[in-house]
């Protein structure tokens, strides 16, 4: 019988973004599945956690942050949520479910929309985008190339904050700390989900899973903050906050993560190569041609936000109660 509490481990990891966490610690106290807060800032964070249990350590690169903090967790799905996202109770739970009942698939999560605490509004992503993400039945009997190919090119999908595998979710981390594969921070969604789509198959269910923040402060928090951390090194290897994403498309970077589509597929690793690279290099073109890949439409009034199911007003609203705190 399916119970929420063993399955699954939500883990927030945050680097000096103390700010975020009443938020977080308002809206997920009374759950009783486990929580664990990992934190990479330079000061221990020392506001109360109830029903957290909270972690701190030496700054670290975000890829070495996730796999740790990962490898904490012994349920079998895990959660990565932002400090300045929500991830509504009511998909938590029927994503979980979910991937228990069906196990080919790696991943699962629901709609995404942006909030704005300082005009308390929201952004949407553009229709297009929408249809894409919940209304494309993507994931059933697509082959991997094409899977491919909808989650780069058609619909920017991103599951590094979707519920997942643990177990798979520590291979790609690992995978890419063993090759020393540290890409953009941006980029890394982009990079998890590829390698993702290789491992198992995608699920978008038609409820509200992932509400974002914007503009709680300026977006230069989310970079290397610290010099002493833009050049940490890992088994020898500098993890400069430097790389675009030009060079992201070298040999030497695309080798990482095009080796789980050779094993997926049963290819060979330079046509894997190949193929990945020509996959990225049409992603940067349609960003660039977007002009820099915004996925967001104009602001919308609460009232009138194009919620798939009108029952999910009421699990927005009891989120966003908690990220006006």
């Amino acid at each position: 019988m399916f119970n929420l509490k063993d399955q699954l481990t939500l883990i927030i990891p945050v680097r000096d973004r103390h700010y975020n966490l009443p938020n977080i610690v308002d809206y997920y106290k009374d759950t009783s599945y486990r929580k664990l807060i990992y934190d990479t800032s330079k000061k221990k964070y020392d506001g109360p956690l109830p029903g957290f249990e909270y972690y701190h350590t030496d700054p670290e690169y975000q890829h070495v942050s996730y796999l740790n903090s990962y490898k904490m967790a012994t349920t079998p799905f895990i959660l990565n949520c932002p400090d300045d996202d929500i991830m509504t109770h009511k998909s938590i739970y029927e994503c979980t479910k979910f991937l228990y009942e069906n196990s080919d698939y790696y991943s699962c999560d629901g709609e995404t929309i942006e909030w704005n605490p300082d005009n308390e509004r929201i952004d949407h992503r553009k229709p297009e985008v929408f249809q894409a993400r919940a209304l494309h039945d993507w994931e059933a009997d697509k082959d991997i190339l094409e899977r491919l190919k909808f989650a780069i090119l058609e619909s920017s999908r991103s599951v590094l904050h979707s519920v997942v595998r643990r177990e798979e979710s520590i291979q790609i981390m690992q995978n890419f700390i063993d090759n020393k594969e540290i890409c953009p921070i941006g980029f890394l969604d982009r990079v998890y989900t590829f390698s993702a789509c290789c491992l198992g198959k995608f699920k978008t269910l038609p409820i509200l899973h992932h509400i974002r923040t914007s503009n709680q402060r300026s977006n230069a928090d989310r970079v290397m903050e610290y010099k002493d951390v833009s050049v940490e090194v890992v088994d020898g290897y500098g993890l400069k906050a430097d790389l675009n994403m030009a060079n992201s498309l070298d040999d030497k970077h695309t080798s990482c993560y095009s080796h789980f589509l050779a094993t997926a597929v049963e290819i060979p690793e330079d046509k894997a190569l190949e193929l990945t690279k020509q996959l990225f290099q049409i992603h940067f073109e349609l960003r660039n041609r977007n002009g820099g890949g915004g996925y967001f439409g104009p602001p919308l009034p609460l009232e009138t936000v194009p919620l798939p199911h009108k029952h999910d007003k009421e699990c927005l609203e009891e989120a966003l109660k908690s990220m006006r705190l």
